[in-house]
């Protein structure tokens, strides 16, 4: 049977509900690239700016606002070429929007232990 929290969602990016079902929640994932792309969204055309890792099992993710300045703080850097092979700990936040609370992606705000 189908999880009614998922349904809707971009399959083929990272959400929170993969990270429900690791082990660990917050895995430490290294960046392989980041790039805009063309994201398809209940027959809307956007472009996002997409992360994607070394490890090919998990999605990638769509980078908003907020991630996109906490990876730039913790590498002082906004060069998507210096940021490759950098890693990160993806987490969940709860945050507030359009009324009511979701579980957002988060990048911590910490650079992980090599």
């Amino acid at each position: 049977m189908p999880d009614i929290m998922k349904m809707r969602k971009k399959p083929n990016y990272l959400g929170s509900w993969d990270l429900d079902e690791l082990p660990n929640r917050e895995p430490t994932l290294t960046i392989e690239r980041i790039v805009d792309e063309e994201v398809v969204t209940n027959g809307k055309t956007e472009i996002c700016t997409t992360c994607y890792w070394t490890d090919q099992a998990l999605k990638s993710m769509i980078l908003n606002v907020t991630n996109k300045k906490t990876i730039c703080k913790l590498y002082k850097t906004k060069d998507t070429e210096k940021l490759r092979g950098k890693s990160v700990i993806v987490g969940i936040d709860r945050v507030k929007a359009f009324g009511d609370v979701y579980d957002a992606l988060r990048i911590w705000a910490r650079i992980p232990r090599p």
